[in-house]
């Protein structure tokens, strides 16, 4: 399953959850310390795959574009 999450404090542990259980992880945050972090901890746990994208969950233009790169990297979900 492939999970698209904000990494803010209420969902990181929802992302490990979902790691321990091998998912597809793309993780969404505005500071890449922190959004790195938690990716590496989320390969680290069992991961299949996370993909980290910088972003602001409160812009149009980055939500669009963190869509569009989700689709374009693991196809459109239905």
């Amino acid at each position: 399953r492939l999970y698209l999450l904000l990494v803010l404090c209420g969902f990181i542990a929802k992302a490990y959850q979902y790691a321990k259980k091998g998912a597809i992880l793309v993780l969404i945050a505005r500071r890449e310390d922190k959004l790195r972090f938690v990716a590496d901890n989320c390969i680290k746990l069992g991961a299949m795959d996370v993909r980290a994208i910088r972003a602001d969950a409160s812009k149009e233009d980055d939500c669009r574009r963190f869509v569009e790169d989700t689709v374009n990297q693991y196809g459109r979900c239905m």
